[in-house]
Formats: C-alpha cells, structure tokens, sequence
C-alpha cells in the first residue's frame, strides 16, 4: 500500500510538473506577442511583420521544415489606419480613446477646434419615409440636407430606426453613406473595435461616455490621423514535420497571429486571447511534432488578415503549398486563454465519428485533467477553418469556453489570461491526432 501511494503521489507531481512547464511556455509566447515592441500585431508600427518574424525564428529553432523559401506567403490587401494623433475633447474635457470612444474603423481623418454640436434624430428619417408619395432615398437626402454644415458635429439620435428605413444590417453601412464631417454616435455596452478594409468621407465617433452632455454651447475638438494603405503587405507563415509513415498526407494545425493593432500612437489593442493564446497553442504543438513526428505529416501554420476578413486563409486555400485534398484533417486554434468551462467545437455536427471520439478521449482523462465540457456547435465561418471547409477540408475550429472574456478591446491582456486546463487541452489535441 505504501509503495503504491508513493508512486501515485510521484504521478500526481509529475503531472502537475509537466502542466507548470507547458503554461511557463504558453505564457511566454503570449507575452511576447502582446508586447508594446509588437504594437497589437496590427497595421502600424510594423507591429504584424515583428510578430511575423517571431513566430518564424520559432519553427527554425524548433527543427521545422519549410515549403518555400523563408517559410512565408507573401499577399496584400486594403487596410484603413490611425497611427499617429488621437485626441478628442468635448466640452474641454479629454476623452480616453478606447474606454470613453471609439473611432468607427473605416473613418475619414479630422483635424478641428471649437465645433458646435447640433443634433441629427432619424425618427425625423422615419417618419418623413412615411409620408405620402416619399421613398427612403428622397428622405435619406432631406436628412442629410440637415447635416450640411461642417462647423457642426452632428450627434446622431435614434439610429435605430434607418435600419428599418433603409434596410441595413450594421452601423458600417451607416458610415457609408454620411458625407464629409464630424458624427458622434453614444453607444452602450462594451467599446469593440474591427478593422476596415475601405475608407469613407465621414469621421464617426462611437461614443461611450455616458456622462458627456450636448448643447448650445459645447465645444468639440477632434485631432485624428488616418491613413489608408492599399496594398499592406502581410506574410502566412508555414512550416511542416514530415510523418514517419504517411508524409504524403497531412494533419494541419493552424491559427492567426494578427490582431487590431493601435488605434492612435497610444492605445493598443494586445490580443492576448484573440489570438496570442491560439497562436503559443501554435508554437507549443509544433515543437512537440518536431521532436516526436508522427505517422502523418505536421502542417503548421500562422494565417495574418484574420481580423480584416480571413484574408489570409482565403489567400493561402486559393494559393495552396500543399495538395488541400491530401489534408486528413485539420484544426483551427482561437481564443485559448481559458477553458475552465471546456471546448466549442465549431463543425462537430458535419464530423459526429471524429467530435464523438474527442468527447470520449477527454472522458478518459485520468487524475482530475479532463475538460468539464466538449460542446458541439454546428458550421460557421467565423475563423480560419472556413475556406478550408469550403474546398472539401475536414475541419474543427476549437475555442475555449471561461475566463472574463474580454474580446477586441484594449482589456485582452495576458494578465488576463488564466490558462486554466489549456496545457490539458493541448494534451488532448494530441491525443486525438495520434488517433486519426
């Protein structure tokens, strides 16, 4: 009895031993990544090529092969930026970018002091739409008539209702369509911000502060540098282990490093979660393969242009380095800075043999390390597995369920993160590839 108490006892260390030493390393790509140097691994500052460079001294550190030359896949596209001023006052009081605004991301620059402010209600929109022998285009142009004048910000009200009028899907569609000047939209809830592959004429403000107050004297002054790149030039990064006896077919991990970058020369979205997390899973997974190989080839790979759009994985599924036919399966790492409440397995419905035997390789799981949950979601093309998907790949995008979820805000720090059961969850990733 006392022989086996001193063996389980020497398990339980070594276990909890081998945990401590994948977090110490997950956390120190996460780190990294999310460093100022790296400035949101986004369109200023070189913030995404220093991420880029990165993760490519750690697949040659770690002995991976390349598919061309430098490991990379160079491609462009379109980006709007804000690299430089970022400075609003209302009422002569400084706003703090990112906590009491946001600059709608496809926003025309503004350089103005001492604006007045009138309000813009669309109930007016609404109803003059109404009205006989009016069409939503001609109401359209009478509201904007009342936004003539550029010694205005116009605060915009009740925007809720052009959505009914003009049958638009998002506040985007809204930006659009204003013409040059300054629009102030108070918003509610959490300050997320996207990326924007197109610039408009106007410069609109979603506005957090709940305590900011508009009238007939209020002043505004709006400082804000923009600048639209055409071609900004991003690299996928690529690298693979060849299999011990089937190097002809390919098991494909995969996750973007990219991020929001900064939104001004001072606030700076970390992406710690989103996905830094997703992309030491990454790093960890593929110095793991190329130490032990496994019976497929090991393909790994580190996609740019998610937040603007899966540019990236649409590029690399158009340009393909592989046979895409050939990839037995492949799994898409997002959001991995937490999982005490388990896994969503995005695409289990279209693959219920290989969700069904994840869910019993976890329930298996000895000693207290199994995930509390492995959820089943069905298709969405919300990350980089999608154009995979659509050209006929198998495919699961896996993201982790707990944490305080912060989410493209400038709050996804590392501290942030837990960690809580992802060295497990790395484990049962492995498990499951060692099965297929």
């Amino acid at each position: 009895m006392k022989k086996t108490a001193i063996l389980l006892l020497f398990l339980f260390a070594r276990h909890f031993e081998a945990q401590a030493q994948d977090s110490t390393s997950l956390r120190r790509h996460i780190d990294v990544l999310c460093s100022k140097g790296f400035a949101g691994r986004g369109y200023v500052n070189k913030g995404m090529n220093k991420a880029a460079k990165y993760i490519l001294q750690q697949f040659q550190e770690a002995g991976l092969q390349a598919f061309s030359e430098g490991y990379t896949q160079r491609f462009s596209f379109p980006v709007n930026t804000f690299p430089s001023s970022m400075d609003l006052k209302i009422a002569g009081r400084t706003l703090r970018p990112g906590i009491d605004y946001l600059v709608q991301p496809g926003s025309s620059g503004a350089d103005a002091e001492g604006l007045k402010v009138r309000t813009a209600d669309a109930r007016w929109l609404y109803q003059r739409a109404r009205a006989p022998k009016q069409t939503p285009a001609t109401a359209w142009s009478g509201w904007m008539r009342t936004m003539k004048s550029r010694k205005y910000a116009y605060v915009l009200q009740n925007t809720d209702s052009l959505a009914q009028v003009m049958s638009w899907n998002s506040e985007r569609e809204l930006l659009q369509q204003l013409p040059s000047g300054v629009y102030i939209l108070p918003k509610t809830g959490k300050p997320l911000w996207p990326v924007s592959q197109s610039v408009h004429s106007a410069t609109l403000i979603e506005l957090y502060d709940s305590t900011a107050r508009f009238d007939k004297k209020t002043r505004i002054d709006i400082a804000i540098a923009q600048q639209f790149v055409p071609k900004f030039a991003a690299d996928n990064i690529i690298a693979y282990v060849p299999g011990t006896e089937r190097s002809d077919s390919f098991i494909v991990f995969t996750a973007h490093y990219d991020h929001l970058g900064k939104m001004g020369n001072k606030t700076m979205f970390p992406g710690a979660s989103d996905n830094a997390s997703g992309t030491a899973m990454l790093l960890e997974l593929a110095r793991h393969y190329a130490a032990t190989p496994a019976r497929y080839s090991m393909v790994f790979i580190a996609f740019a242009g998610e937040e603007a759009g899966l540019v990236g994985s649409r590029y690399f599924t158009q340009n393909p380095y592989l046979d895409l036919s050939r990839i037995r399966f492949l799994l898409n790492l997002d959001i991995m800075g937490d999982a005490s409440e388990g896994i969503t397995v995005v695409n289990a419905e279209q693959h219920p043999g290989e969700f069904e035997r994840l869910q019993q390789l976890n329930a298996a799981t000895t000693g207290g390390a199994a995930l509390s949950e492995v959820r089943k979601r069905g298709p969405a093309a919300n990350s980089d597995h999608h154009f995979f998907v659509e050209k006929g790949v198998p495919a699961f995008f896996i993201y982790t369920m707990g944490g305080i979820g912060f989410y493209h805000d400038i709050w996804d720090k590392p501290e942030h993160l837990s960690l809580k059961n992802i060295p497990q969850l790395g484990r049962l990733l492995k498990q499951f590839v060692d099965g297929l």
